[in-house]
């Protein structure tokens, strides 16, 4: 639990403008949610309180104890959070499509990026959107541990797993903060 506690503390944190984030995405009622790494929870309980009743939120992690949390935040009031355990770049099967997929500070993580968001593209709707946020390279701490992609490789990789971006938002000091769409003109 003191894991989830302090993910939950610093997603929260000031600094890291969680406000800002949930205020700057285009989330409504009734919306489809799919966080990739959910982590503590904490974008969860915000984003299943948006998309309220009709809206569904799906957080997948491979961390059990990260996946248990969020059930039992379902099972205790906010019925619309699923949590579910996955392997590494592994896409769930989901009962619907959905019209965000959600990443923070997790996409260094991944493997394999260009077809683990081709594999994204089945999942998400028309008009669905990704949204990657990510540590980039300027800071030597995030250099030296590998925990960061530069800006440019997102786009690159996303372009070439089908999106396009369509919003580059300077809100974060030392993250990207990127929006994609599919792009409707590759066959």
């Amino acid at each position: 639990m003191k894991r989830i506690e302090r993910y939950n503390k610093m997603a929260s944190a000031p600094k890291n403008k969680s406000k800002e984030i949930i205020n700057t995405l285009p989330i409504k009622k009734g919306d489809k949610i799919l966080e990739i790494g959910a982590g503590g929870g904490y974008y969860a309980k915000i984003f299943s309180k948006i998309v309220g009743e009709k809206g569904n939120y799906y957080g997948i992690d491979t961390n059990k104890v990260f996946i248990e949390n969020l059930n039992t935040i379902g099972k205790s009031g906010l019925k619309n959070i699923t949590g579910i355990n996955t392997l590494p770049n592994e896409i769930p099967d989901l009962p619907e499509k959905v019209d965000f997929v959600f990443s923070r500070n997790v996409y260094h993580h991944l493997e394999n990026r260009i077809d683990y968001f081709r594999k994204i593209s089945d999942i998400i709707t028309i008009k669905g959107k990704i949204i990657i946020i990510d540590y980039n390279e300027k800071l030597s701490l995030f250099r030296l541990s590998g925990h960061y992609t530069p800006k440019v490789l997102i786009i690159k990789e996303l372009e070439e797993a089908g999106f396009l971006v369509t919003q580059d938002l300077g809100l974060l000091n030392n993250q990207s903060f990127l929006i994609f769409e599919k792009n409707k003109n590759r066959a």
